[in-house]
């Protein structure tokens, strides 16, 4: 039970983190004019999967 809990919580703070990470993405990408955005993607990618 405890374990299905933790579960639903990490769903429900799931969409937060995201949006924040699309947020820090837009801010970096408004400060610098070229960022190599394969290599900030990739391993995002490699965590949330």
């Amino acid at each position: 039970m405890f374990q299905l809990l933790k579960i639903e919580q990490i769903v429900q703070i799931f969409p937060k983190v995201v949006n924040l990470l699309k947020k820090l993405l837009i801010n970096c990408l408004s400060h610098w004019q070229f960022v190599d955005i394969p290599l900030i993607i990739e391993p995002l990618m490699g965590v949330i999967n």
